[in-house]
């Protein structure tokens, strides 16, 4: 829990399973990560489909942040997400929905966006090494318009790579 201007706060959280959680508190390199339950900020933890979840309560505050609703690549998805908001939201409550808007307009999205090209995002300083970002942008469905790029990590140790995780993960643009 957490107090704001006096007010006692509880957080629930939902994963998708028991294995987020574990990554949760693992970095890239597998290294334990220790988290205690007032910095990671959740006072209940529930293992479930965001769009297919019964907490058999209410709340007068849900958040969905970040990429809740990006990530969700089909309608069903984002219509189960909608109706258990409305199931768990008090009369009264508030939700607070992030979305995906892109800099670019639905056309350029359309023409420009797929390159197939690897592009350097970022690398940081690890123990004997280094981590490297990139991105690689090779799909995108013109109809729906999400976007399907490639994250891709690359861990070395010293020049050599030992290591490397590739996410694929859709990007509903709104």
């Amino acid at each position: 829990g957490a107090l704001l201007g006096g007010l006692a706060l509880m957080f629930t959280g939902i994963v998708e399973s028991v294995g987020r959680i574990a990554s949760a508190v693992r970095g890239a390199d597998g290294m334990r990560i220790e988290i205690d339950a007032p910095t990671f900020g959740l006072t209940d933890v529930a293992v479930g489909d965001i769009c297919d979840f019964n907490l058999g309560r209410t709340f007068d505050l849900i958040l969905a942040p970040y990429r809740v609703l990006q990530n969700l690549e089909t309608d069903s998805q984002l219509h189960g997400l909608f109706r258990c908001l409305h199931t768990h939201l008090s009369s009264g409550g508030t939700c607070v929905l992030n979305v995906f808007k892109p800099k670019w307009d639905a056309e350029k999205l359309r023409r420009d966006w797929v390159t197939n090209q690897e592009t350097f995002c970022w690398q940081a300083a690890v123990e004997g090494g280094r981590v490297t970002c990139h991105d690689r942008r090779s799909h995108i469905d013109p109809y729906r318009l999400i976007l399907y790029p490639e994250l891709i990590w690359r861990r070395y140790q010293h020049e050599a790579l030992v290591n490397e995780a590739v996410l694929r993960i859709p990007m509903r643009c709104y």
